[in-house]
């Protein structure tokens, strides 16, 4: 061999690709050879070899942590998305303006706690995010004066938190005119009255923002009294009933709403009386001396220790009937004046704070 071609197979020797020379590997496999002297050195000869490479093997490793899957990345996307919403209910919507003043709202984690007590309840971390959506909903709610979670209605698609509140009224407002008969004015009681005497909102929990529910109307109370339907969870879905109701989910579930705080709505006996110097009819105080004159764990535990504290609701859906002296002179005609005053003498207006256990007197044995 010329001293060229020997150089040649020397440089070839030498050449190291990143994982070492074929000098060293081929040294290394005859050292291999001489130590372990096996049987058959010829046949193990590319088994050694192997050995040796992937022992000395100096390349990138492949990564120690498997791909995520598809379930694991919409997993991680979704906790990102409740996370960012959570923020948005306890962050201020601008960090650099003045703090707002709220109204009374309830805080329902303390409510929350007393219900766990007696093993009801939404959960601990439900119950966190109703909590602070009450507080952004009455921060982003000019004019509110107090907001509680009224309750949870369920459906077929969907539930409804439902969160009721009432307003300021401006300064200055004066009292509206009584409605006259057959106008769309006279089934709807003024706001802060009768079954309009609060407000309410709905959401579909979680961090669902707020709906506001229409105003409750005579005729859609009155309706909602004769059908039987299950709340689908949308609002804007229609009510294929017999009777007809005239109107949307969201105004059967207002109506519902209604009829319930009027029969449901109840307060410890002697607890509340009715303050004559609010200037609004059935408006309720704290009695004087309430929680001096509590009643003992026996009365309670009768229906002669809860009153009624909400206003009855009449056939007409509304909790009461118009007073005729306030109409001007002419206003109504002397059929109209007869007609609502036999309706009135027929059917007396129910006052405030009853007790509960006249209820259903004509079914009971």
């Amino acid at each position: 061999m010329s001293d060229i071609a020997l150089e040649r197979v020397q440089a070839l020797l030498n050449v190291d690709a990143g994982n070492g020379t074929l000098h060293n590997h081929l040294v290394a496999v005859v050292r291999s050879v001489a130590a372990e002297k096996p049987a058959d050195a010829l046949a193990q000869l590319e088994t050694l070899s192997r050995n040796l490479k992937t022992g000395g093997y100096k390349g990138p490793t492949a990564p120690d942590a498997a791909e995520p899957s598809v379930a694991e990345k919409a997993a991680a996307a979704e906790q990102k998305r409740c996370a960012e919403q959570a923020l948005k209910l306890i962050r201020p919507s601008d960090p650099t303006a003045a703090p707002k003043v709220l109204g009374l709202v309830q805080n329902y984690l303390e409510d929350a706690a007393m219900f766990e007590w007696a093993g009801v309840g939404f959960g601990r971390q439900e119950s966190y995010r109703i909590a602070m959506s009450l507080r952004k909903l009455a921060a982003d709610t000019p004019a509110l004066e107090s907001l509680r979670l009224w309750g949870k209605v369920l459906g077929t698609e969907g539930d409804y938190y439902v969160a009721e509140g009432t307003m300021q009224m401006p300064a200055g407002t004066p009292a509206p005119a009584p409605a006259l008969p057959g106008t769309a004015e006279f089934n709807v009681e003024p706001r802060g009255e009768g079954a309009n005497a609060c407000i309410y909102w709905v959401c579909e929990g979680g961090f669902a923002p707020w709906v506001r529910l229409p105003i409750a109307r005579a005729e859609e109370i009155v309706a909602a009294r004769n059908i039987k339907r299950m709340l689908t969870g949308k609002l804007g879905s229609p009510v294929c009933s017999s009777p007809w109701f005239p109107g949307t989910e969201a105004h059967l579930l207002r109506s519902q709403i209604a009829r319930i705080t009027s029969t449901c709505t109840l307060s410890v006996s002697g607890w509340y009386e009715v303050d004559e110097e609010a200037g609004i009819k059935n408006k309720l105080k704290v009695a004087e001396g309430a929680a001096e004159s509590f009643p003992s764990h026996e009365d309670l535990a009768t229906q002669a220790g809860w009153k009624h504290s909400a206003p009855f609701l009449l056939s007409t859906g509304k909790t009461t009937w118009p007073d005729l002296e306030a109409y001007p002179e002419g206003a109504l005609t002397e059929e109209q004046t007869a007609e609502l005053s036999a309706l009135a003498e027929a059917e007396p207006e129910h006052g405030m704070l009853e007790d509960i256990s006249a209820d259903l007197e004509e079914i009971k044995p």
